[in-house]
């Protein structure tokens, strides 16, 4: 049997059409200090006791998305980010 590399990645439904979307992480591209106040923000947060050591890429959620059934762009929310007042409103074009 062969193999393939399991990679991140962020799912969501469309509220158009119910279908379960996947999307790719975006690598974050970060200058020398901002990986270095990254890692002090992550280091503070791990559990007492716990070595948290930085290795890897820093994966970012996509701004923007767009259903693979119906084509309707949305405004990518993740985690505490604030939320548009309407959830339901597709992504404008541009």
């Amino acid at each position: 049997m062969g193999s393939v590399e399991i990679q991140s990645a962020f799912k969501w439904t469309c509220i158009h059409c119910g279908q379960l979307n996947f999307h790719a992480g975006i690598a974050a591209e970060l200058t020398e200090e901002q990986r270095k106040t990254l890692e002090a923000e992550m280091r503070a947060q791990a559990p007492p006791g716990s070595e948290w050591i930085p290795e890897g890429t820093w994966i970012m959620a996509p701004k923007e998305v767009e259903c693979s059934r119906c084509q309707t762009k949305y405004k990518g929310v993740y985690g505490d980010e604030e939320e548009s007042a309407d959830p339901t409103e597709p992504f404008p074009e541009s």
